[in-house]
């Protein structure tokens, strides 16, 4: 080979080497990174609707409980509203769910667990004494460890009435286990037919307790649907109360006990309530 023809393949092989060199460079340093930029924007935007998927209260409002500096979230056809502040307003909060003149279809209540214990104002009325109050929130603190309703937590609710429970704890048909979503607050869910009315008044409460927030929320819902209006109906006129009480009370049990949920026309309601107290968080 010429030398003339050495130094221009020299160069060739130089320039070559140079110009693949750059290209690397420019992918490794340009392309790449921009590649990898679309693929973590394309993997947020799978998470981000994954978690949309995930989340059963996804597009409903959000509601700031003012005495537990807390929030949970609610469906858009809850209207909350705050009742008037009690005689110990810093121990208990209430709200109306959908309250209209007299009636409400429910309401949440949050508890300042540390101000509760020291004992019901004179004028509260109907809520727990002060030692009943204690024993109470042992209760709630073993199922709050436990992170289940053991038989035995279930029997010691039968002391208890009223405020965490709604009425007397015997009167209830059904009871099981609930927490938030954030595993943070744990506690009861329970269907209760009792109540000062004749006939079949029937409710579910949801009570929650976070030990570190030294907070309890309460999310109580009036229940309605066809059973509920049948059995009404088939006692409609009857006068011996006691008997009529004593009889659609089992009917409704043994509807309860014997029916899936997802069957109960009211079974949505109860879902809702669960998925509204699931998503109390601080």
């Amino acid at each position: 080979m010429k030398k003339g023809s050495a130094v221009v393949w020299t160069v060739w092989i130089i320039l070559t080497i140079l110009i693949a060199g750059g290209l690397v460079y420019y992918y490794q340093y340009t392309k790449i990174p921009d590649l990898q930029r679309q693929i973590d924007d394309l993997q947020n935007q799978v998470n981000q609707l994954q978690e949309q998927l995930n989340d059963e209260t996804a597009g409903w409002e959000t509601y700031n409980l003012e005495l537990t500096d807390s929030t949970f979230k609610h469906p858009s056809d809850w209207s909350i509203s705050r009742m008037d502040p009690t005689s110990s307003p810093d121990q208990i909060a209430g709200y109306y769910i959908n309250e209209d003149g007299h009636e409400s279809d429910g309401f949440v209540y949050e508890y300042k667990i540390s101000k509760w214990l020291e004992g019901p104002d004179p004028n509260e009325g109907y809520v727990l004494d002060k030692n009943k109050r204690a024993e109470l929130l042992a209760v709630m603190k073993q199922i709050y460890s436990d992170r289940d309703l053991t038989e035995t937590s279930e029997q010691a609710l039968d002391d208890f009435g009223v405020e965490f429970l709604t009425y007397s704890g015997t009167d209830r048909i059904y009871v099981g286990y609930v927490e938030s979503r954030d595993g943070n607050s744990r506690g009861l869910a329970m269907i209760n037919q009792s109540g000062q009315d004749i006939g079949l008044t029937a409710d579910y409460t949801v009570t929650l307790y976070n030990q570190e927030k030294d907070a309890v929320l309460k999310i109580y819902y009036k229940l309605s649907g066809k059973e509920i209006d049948d059995l009404r109906a088939r006692y409609e006129g009857r006068t011996d109360h006691d008997k009529v009480n004593q009889e659609v009370h089992s009917a409704f049990e043994e509807l309860v006990k014997n029916t899936a949920r997802g069957e109960l026309s009211f079974g949505v309601q109860m879902d809702t309530v669960d998925k509204a107290a699931k998503s109390w968080s601080f």
